[in-house]
């Protein structure tokens, strides 16, 4: 089965890089969930207006799966953050129908298989 047939939603973060900020709306990209987890010891923000335009196209939400778009690519976690944040190009969005099939979606998608 087709990734896009059991999805609500596909699409990535920002192609524009943002103007950053000091403090205020967390702003991920490939290096804060490479190693297949969240690291957010390096986060970069964005301003509450930047991201009410940004959220506009892609709003992550807890369940959703993001994955790597460069880089170490293909690797997959899911969104368990419990805050608001925005996302650059190189991570993708996934957002499925039925959010049961969220850990065995990631582990395909982190599987040999996920490669095809």
């Amino acid at each position: 089965m087709r990734l896009k047939t059991i999805s609500e939603k596909i699409t990535d973060g920002t192609h524009k890089t943002p103007n950053y900020t000091k403090y205020g709306i967390p702003f991920l990209s490939i290096q804060n969930i490479s190693n297949g987890k969240f690291d957010l010891s390096n986060v970069k923000y964005i301003s509450n207006d930047e991201y009410k335009i940004l959220s506009k196209r892609v709003n992550p939400k807890i369940g959703d799966i993001l994955m790597c778009r460069i880089g170490t690519l293909g690797r997959a976690i899911i969104n368990n953050l419990n805050f608001s944040f925005s996302i650059f190009v190189s991570l993708s969005l996934i957002r499925l129908v039925n959010t049961q099939l969220n850990n065995f979606t990631v582990i395909a998608i982190n599987s040999p298989v996920g490669d095809n």
